[in-house]
């Protein structure tokens, strides 16, 4: 059995120090952007299909992510 590879890491450094940056509340607008995107598109997989036809337990768990960046997209959609 193979390991997935580690979600919960940006793909790039400028993801991490937007991500650094948001958390001390120091990240300036494009850094924000940057940040929620790779945090719903890139490490919560929102848009991604979660489905894992080998593992059921690989399937509830990206999709137990997912629901994390499907909240936090509908929050930031609220009027």
């Amino acid at each position: 059995m193979t390991r997935p590879p580690a979600v919960w890491l940006p793909k790039n450094i400028a993801e991490a120090y937007a991500i650094q940056a948001l958390g001390r509340g120091e990240a300036d607008e494009n850094a924000q952007k940057r940040a929620v995107r790779c945090i719903v598109e890139e490490i919560s997989g929102a848009y991604a299909m979660s489905f894992d036809p080998e593992s059921d337990r690989q399937t509830s768990f990206a999709e137990g992510r997912r629901h994390v960046g499907r909240m936090i997209v509908g929050i930031c959609n609220l009027n």
